[in-house]
Parts: structure tokens; sequence; C-alpha cells
């Protein structure tokens, strides 16, 4: 069996998006949040590397939906910041 590393893509996908899913902890929220912070910011200052294109996939409709629900519903504000942060870069 061959594992590619578009296959880990779908699971850190669902590692995340699970992690920022309601009723999961702030802390794992917020690690999770600065995960998906750290991986945009990195998209978007080196757009023409192999580990960018690889990294793309992990910018998914429902990794933005989690984020987009985390702004709105988190009473912590640096976990809502860590969130917008991730949504926008």
């Amino acid at each position: 069996m061959c594992i590619t590393f578009s296959s880990y893509n779908f699971v850190w996908q669902a590692v995340l998006t699970r992690a920022l899913g309601k009723g999961e902890d702030d802390i794992v929220q917020h690690y999770a949040a600065q995960a998906l912070d750290n991986l945009s910011t990195q998209l978007s200052a080196d757009t023409n590397s192999k580990a960018a294109a690889r990294l793309a996939p992990l910018r998914s409709f429902e990794l933005v939906t989690s984020l987009w629900t985390l702004v709105g519903n988190t009473k912590v504000e640096a976990l809502r910041g860590t969130a917008a942060s991730g949504m926008f870069c």
C-alpha cells in the first residue's frame, strides 16, 4: 500500500476540521487555528514552491467554514483573532 502526500492532506484536513468543531476545548481549537494560520501564511508568502502546491488542498471549504463558525461563536478573543487570521491570509 502506497500512501501519497495527498492522502496525508485528507487525514490532516479531517483532524483539523474535528479539532475546530463545536464542543472541543478552546486550547485544542486555538492550536488547530494557529496551524492553519501558519499554513496560510506559508502559502501566501511562497506561492510558486512545491510545498505551497502540496499544502493548498488544506485550504478547503470545510476548514474555512469551521474557522468562520469559530470566529462567530467563540468568546475567547485570542482564538477569534487567530481563526480570522487563518481565513484571510
